[in-house]
């Protein structure tokens, strides 16, 4: 059985742990090779691959794959455990004064402070019992360890999206009525955003919300040049509307969209530690034990006027 440690991996991309498969496609078409040449049959990639395919009966899966969601709105930071992450806060004491020409210079002290996001931390554990292993005849483990990193996603996203909720400003949050996302609703909010000086420029919305772009309507006299149409038509929807990118997941929200600038003008994801794995026997019970723990995580947010919500009500 292979080791944890070489199962699971950190996708930088996706923003989350995944399971790395267990054989590489260059061994699956070795192995396939060997099987041709020792039943002296022809070797077709195509076809073997997919007797291969037919042989391995998979459930099918019922969930929809997790991606971490709100990691996208922050910078991430990584520490080692002794190393301090204490986050400098600027403070602005700078004043200009009206003054004569032989007036003397006003000095004001120029400071900052500190702060340390609180770290939090989370794990999770599987039995897998041996004749699970024995009967199932496909990877089965590699699929519980998959809905298991999953899990520790959707916890770390909970805790991000409740200091993004605490972090907004009461003026910030902004709603539309009629129970849709509307063309006129996300315009107030990028038109808003941009006149405080702190301008949008990607957006958290889910798959089924961002689906009302599609019956957006434009101006009289006005279109779209032909290739957004053609956007629009194929994913039924924008993936940038005035100067912001949308990201779409079916895990959002799909009453609220989460607006932000840059992540670099928000706030911090701060790692410590590192992603660590376990097996263990336990032969009384018959079953392997699979552990996982999480880095520590903390999140903070330094501009709250770089952040909107756009709530859609009925």
């Amino acid at each position: 059985m292979a080791k944890l440690k070489d199962i699971i991996k950190y996708d930088r991309k996706q923003g989350m742990y995944v399971i790395a498969s267990e054989y590489s496609q260059s061994s699956v078409d070795k192995m396939l090779r060997e099987i041709a040449y020792e039943t002296q049959t022809g070797y077709d990639l195509a076809e073997t691959h997919a007797m291969l395919a037919a042989n391995i009966v998979e459930p099918i899966r019922q969930t929809v794959p997790y991606a971490e969601m709100y990691s996208m709105f922050f910078v991430t930071q990584t520490y080692e455990d002794l190393e301090d992450n204490a986050i400098p806060v600027e403070d602005i004491p700078t004043v200009a004064w009206e003054t004569h020409r032989d007036g003397e210079v006003m000095f004001v002290r120029a400071n900052y402070r500190w702060t340390r996001p609180e770290f939090t931390t989370f794990d999770v554990g599987i039995e897998v019992a041996w004749d699970d292993l024995r009967f199932a005849g496909w990877n089965y483990l590699q699929r519980q360890m998959q809905y298991a990193t999953e899990n520790l996603a959707r916890k770390r996203d909970a805790k991000a999206k409740d200091v993004l909720d605490n972090a907004i400003p009461a003026g910030h949050a902004h709603t539309v009525s009629g129970g849709s996302l509307t063309r006129a609703s996300v315009k107030a909010v990028l038109k808003a955003a941009m006149a405080l000086g702190f301008p949008m420029t990607q957006c958290l919305v889910n798959s089924g919300t961002a689906s009302d772009m599609a019956e957006w309507t434009l101006p009289t006299g006005q279109r779209m040049p032909e290739a957004r149409e053609e956007e629009l038509l194929r994913n039924l929807y924008l993936a940038t509307y005035g100067g912001c990118k949308f990201y779409v997941n079916p895990h959002a929200s799909s009453s609220v969209l989460y607006f932000s600038g840059p992540p670099a003008n928000t706030g911090w994801h701060q790692e410590k530690g590192t992603f660590k794995t376990a097996s263990d026997v336990d032969i009384r019970k018959k079953i392997d034990l699979h552990a996982i723990y999480d880095a520590d995580h903390g999140w903070y947010v330094g501009n709250a006027y770089n952040l909107r919500t756009l709530t859609i009500t009925d």
